[in-house]
């Protein structure tokens, strides 16, 4: 008697261990982090942060805030511009990332952005405008 009762405590015990360990990895964890803004281009110039930084004569870390996107678990998270922070959604497919936020009237607006080597970019508006966030380490 004591012997099953123990296989069935280990039994219980393994499936906890496993369930614990498992959980949902459906490639996700690869994206998952804080990306800062470290470029800003158009059609006709191009900047870093470092130059954004020494233009309005800050800090590089305090230039970083014009825009930082945070990739959580569960599709979630959170875009950060100017100081204003709104949540998001994210879906990740290779290096196609799709960013979905609600604006203040409650309109679905999303973006399309790429992933690659730990850079985010986004095309914004009709100029073309281009956003780099790198991933923090």
């Amino acid at each position: 008697m004591k012997r099953t009762i123990a296989i069935v405590m280990l039994v219980v015990l393994l499936v906890g261990l496993f369930a614990a360990c498992g959980g949902k990895s459906n490639g996700e964890s690869k994206y998952i982090g804080v990306y800062k803004f470290t470029k800003v281009s158009s059609s006709d110039m191009t900047m870093t942060v470092q130059e954004y930084a020494d233009l309005f004569e800050i800090e590089v870390e305090e230039a970083q805030k014009f825009m930082i996107l945070e990739l959580k678990s569960g599709g979630k998270g959170t875009v950060t511009s100017e100081g204003e922070a709104s949540d998001i959604t994210w879906k990740a497919d290779g290096e196609k990332l799709t960013l979905t936020a609600k604006d203040e009237d409650g309109v679905e607006e999303t973006l399309e952005a790429t992933l690659k080597d730990d850079v985010i970019t986004l095309t914004l508006g009709d100029e073309g405008e281009i956003i780099e966030l790198t991933k923090s380490k």
